[in-house]
């Protein structure tokens, strides 16, 4: 069961569990995701680089360029017509990038999960995790 924490300073509800972490952070008003990304990117110091929105499947996501091929920070509205509830992720795939989620699929198969571990244990994932947490802190400093 993964921890769960509310600090009601930070207003940040966090979930953790073998290598992922979601935080969730309110906003002073509704933002769509594509306000939310141009407000974002008035930011132009963002420990983890510049916010970009990208198209995963079927839908956009906010996204800050990947630690590697199994670890990224991604940002998302709580609701497709805007919302004042973000959340906040370590991603295990790159969004937009299908060949590279096919690779780690394949790779998957082939080595019974091992290549995965990597993303939920390794020092990249302690990297992404504390990406989740600045980007978390420097949104609230925006005070959007």
């Amino acid at each position: 069961m993964p921890n769960q924490i509310y600090d009601t300073y930070k207003g940040a509800y966090e979930k953790m569990a073998l290598g992922v972490k979601i935080k969730k952070t309110k906003l002073s008003r509704k933002y769509t995701l594509e306000e939310l990304c141009a407000a974002m990117q008035q930011k132009t110091d963002w420990t983890g680089g510049t916010p970009a929105l990208v198209k995963h499947g079927f839908s956009p996501v906010i996204v800050f360029p990947p630690i590697d091929r199994q670890n990224q920070v991604w940002v998302q509205v709580m609701n497709v017509k805007g919302s004042d509830t973000v959340q906040i992720w370590a991603s295990h795939d790159i969004a937009g990038d299908f060949g590279n989620m096919a690779k780690n699929m394949i790779l998957d198969q082939l080595t019974g999960g091992l290549t995965s571990m990597g993303s939920m244990f390794g020092k990249n994932a302690k990297k992404v995790e504390a990406a989740v947490d600045a980007t978390v802190a420097e949104l609230n400093s925006l005070h959007l």
